[in-house]
C-alpha cells in the first residue's frame, strides 16, 4: 500500500502535458504536489509504500509499485514474494506449488527418461556408483549400513554438532564467577561466547579426534554423559578472564585460532590459565 497520498514532483516539457490533462496548473521547472496514484504508469519517480503482508516500509519505483499491485491487487516486499507466488500458483494450476501438479511430475519424468533413461535419476547405474565413489572417498566404505562411529574414517564426520553445541559451551569459566562478579565482565563474557559459538562448526570439521593438551583421542567421547570428566568441551587457549583483565578484544579470545578441544576434566583445571601457564602444570 501507499504511505503518504501525495507526492512532489519536478515538472518538464516530459510531463506538462500529462498534469494539465489531469486539472493541475504546472509550471516547468518548478515542483508540483499531485495524488501519487496520477503518476504516469511507467513513472520512475521512487515513492514510500508499505507491503501489505508484512508491513515492513520501503522505497520503490512507481512503474514496479503498479506492476506488483496488478498481479493479486495488493503490494507485497520482495521477503513476501513466496506467498504471492503462491497465490499465483493456485489461480493457475489450484495448488500453492507448481510441482504438486500431475503436470510437472510428467514433464520431470520425461525430462529423466530422455536424459537418464530413467524416470529419476536415482535409479540410473550413472547416479549409484557416484553415491558409492561418494561414500568410499568420505568414510571408507560404500555400504550406508556400515557406516557407524566405529568406523575410524568418518567417526568424526558423524558427531551431531547442533546436538552437543549446548553442552560444550559450558565452559571452565563458569567455575570462577565469584572473583568477577559485575556487568562490565558479563557483557565481555557474552561477546566471547557469542563469537565462539559462531566457529564451533568450523573448529569441528577440522579437528583431528585428539585432546589439544595431551594427544590423547576423545572423539568417541561424546557417549559419556557431559558432566563426565572425559567429555569434550571447548576451551579458549588464552582464557575469557585473561581476555577481561588485560582488554584483549573479543573477536581474538572467540576466534578459531584462540580455540581448541580438551577433556572436561582439563578444562575444570585449566580455569582462569592461559595455554601456556597450564602446559607448564600439566608437565610438572
Amino acid at each position: 500500500m501507499l504511505k503518504y497520498d501525495k507526492i512532489k514532483v519536478s515538472i518538464s516539457y516530459r510531463n506538462k502535458t500529462h498534469y494539465l490533462k489531469l486539472g493541475y496548473y504546472p509550471i516547468l521547472n518548478e515542483d508540483l504536489e499531485i495524488d501519487v496514484k496520477h503518476l504516469s504508469k511507467a513513472s520512475h519517480v521512487k515513492i514510500d509504500v508499505i507491503c501489505s503482508l508484512c508491513e515492513v516500509e520501503s522505497k520503490l519505483m512507481y512503474y514496479k509499485y503498479v506492476m506488483n499491485v496488478n498481479r493479486h491487487g495488493f503490494y507485497g516486499c520482495k521477503k513476501c514474494s513466496r506467498q504471492k507466488a503462491a497465490l499465483t500458483s493456485i489461480n493457475r494450476y489450484g495448488v500453492d506449488n507448481y510441482s504438486k501438479t500431475d503436470d510437472w511430475k510428467i514433464k520431470v519424468e520425461n525430462t529423466n527418461m530422455m536424459k537418464f533413461g530413467y524416470k529419476t535419476n536415482l535409479i540410473s547405474p550413472d547416479y549409484k556408483k557416484s553415491i558409492k565413489e561418494i561414500l568410499l572417498d568420505k568414510y571408507g566404505t560404500d555400504k550406508f549400513w556400515e557406516i557407524t562411529e566405529s568406523n575410524p574414517k568418518n567417526k568424526l564426520c558423524l558427531i551431531d554438532i547442533d546436538k552437543i553445541n549446548k553442552i560444550i559451551l559450558a565452559e571452565s569459566e563458569d567455575s570462577y564467577k565469584s572473583i568477577i562478579d559485575n556487568d562490565d565482565y558479563f557483557i565481555y563474557r557474552n561477546e566471547c561466547r557469542r563469537l565462539t559459538n559462531s566457529n564451533i562448526k568450523k573448529l569441528f570439521e577440522n579437528w583431528n579426534g585428539l585432546d589439544y593438551y595431551n594427544s590423547v583421542d576423545i572423539s568417541n567421547n561424546f557417549d559419556l554423559n557431559h558432566n563426565d570428566p572425559l567429555y569434550p568441551t571447548i576451551d579458549h587457549k588464552t582464557s575469557i578472564y585473561f581476555g577481561f583483565i588485560n582488554k584483549i578484544d573479543p573477536i581474538f579470545i572467540g576466534s578459531i585460532e584462540n580455540l581448541c578441544i580438551t577433556k572436561r576434566s582439563f578444562n575444570s583445571k585449566k580455569r582462569d590459565l592461559c595455554e601456556d601457564e597450564f602446559l607448564k602444570i600439566l608437565k610438572s
